[in-house]
């Protein structure tokens, strides 16, 4: 909710928290991402997104490595 209302840096600590009690969640792990993007911190957006894919979901950083916003 906090991403959807533009307040990404909050969303972030949410979504680290929500990792910290599964680090399986892939969708908390991708959301994560997003804010990031929205905070123009790509680097933390793409280590999210390659820890996706580590647990199996890789269209994330397939994706931007597609825009050469992560290698």
């Amino acid at each position: 909710m906090l991403r959807k209302l533009g307040k990404y840096r909050e969303a972030v600590e949410d979504y680290t928290k929500v990792i910290g009690l599964d680090e399986k969640y892939l969708q908390a792990y991708n959301r994560r991402a997003v804010s990031y993007n929205k905070l123009k911190e790509t680097g933390n957006m793409c280590l999210d997104l390659k820890k996706v894919c580590e647990l199996g979901d890789c269209r994330g950083i397939e994706s931007v490595q597609k825009a050469e916003k992560c290698k």
